[in-house]
């Protein structure tokens, strides 16, 4: 069970860092319009294609980091 928290908790954490990212990226390359930004963003949630990668890969990103910090933490454990 404690792996299935971690696990949702870090994609949760990728998802929003992913979605961070890209309205960043796109501001900057945007010049700073922030009405332009917004309406592309809202363009791509419509994007269902997009959505979906988005998702798969925070599900991944959140998969490799609570594998990593579970064989940490199981083997940090073995140490002691």
């Amino acid at each position: 069970m404690y792996f299935a928290r971690l696990w949702a908790l870090s994609a949760l954490a990728a998802l929003c860092a992913i979605c961070v990212v890209l309205f960043a990226w796109l501001l900057v390359h945007l010049d700073f319009d922030i009405e332009e930004t917004t309406s592309l963003i809202l363009g791509y949630l419509t994007s269902a294609r997009l959505v979906f990668l988005v998702l798969v890969l925070s599900v991944l990103v959140g998969f490799v980091e609570a594998a990593v910090v579970t064989f940490w933490k199981q083997r940090s454990s073995k140490r002691r």
